[in-house]
């Protein structure tokens, strides 16, 4: 066998062309049984209360205050950005338009 083949492919049994039944059958089926599904997965919601009472060192705080202040520089500067730019397309369809429709 190759290295993209596996023994579970090549052992499944034929099925109909379009049947309704997939019976897969694994060899980790057995594992999966009895378990519940958001035991098997993690799909519980994360407790994060543990960060907020963290403590961290002067130093650390300092490169946390001076990231968070760059991520809200760069965010001022997209919502500018993005303001200045939609007034100028804006103003550009109110004057064509306005050639077109002899609005003043």
């Amino acid at each position: 066998m190759g290295f993209g083949m596996q023994r579970w492919i090549t052992s499944m049994p034929t099925r109909k062309f379009f049947g309704k039944g997939n019976n897969n059958r694994s060899e980790h089926t057995e594992n999966i049984a009895g378990h519940d599904i958001k035991e098997m997965y993690h799909l519980e919601p994360n407790n994060l209360e543990n960060l907020l009472h963290k403590k961290y060192s002067p130093g650390y705080e300092k490169v946390l205050k001076k990231g968070l202040e760059n991520e809200s520089q760069k965010q001022k500067l997209h919502g500018w950005l993005i303001l200045i730019i939609s007034l100028a397309i804006i103003a550009s369809l109110i004057f064509y338009l306005s050639d077109l429709l002899n609005l003043f």
